[in-house]
């Protein structure tokens, strides 16, 4: 039906890759912070300095992984579960 060349197909590639590390990345990486945050007994101040520095460590690793990985539907099905499965778990606690 599509006849692209491998030059189209590879930027497409890339470009998907890259809208999935910035916009899933920040999402599932942000909902897991917000569930560390709720997780730890601690200070809210501690708890919240805490798992922002897990934020950084975990997108930096989410945008490495989603160009490491041979195919797309891994790298998007490798940021969609968990992301799905933590906001769940947060809609469940009580809501965002």
């Amino acid at each position: 039906m599509f006849n692209y060349s491998a030059k189209t197909v590879y930027r497409l590639d890339v470009a998907t890759r890259t809208l999935l590390a910035v916009f899933g990345g920040y999402w599932g990486c942000a909902a897991v912070t917000l569930l560390v945050t709720r997780i730890l007994q601690s200070d809210p101040k501690t708890a919240a300095l805490t798992a922002n520095m897990l934020f950084f460590i975990l997108y930096t690793c989410v945008f490495i992984w989603v160009f490491s990985v041979r195919k797309p539907l891994y790298a998007w099905l490798g940021v969609g579960i968990p992301s799905a499965l933590c906001g769940l778990a947060l809609l469940m606690w009580g809501g965002a």
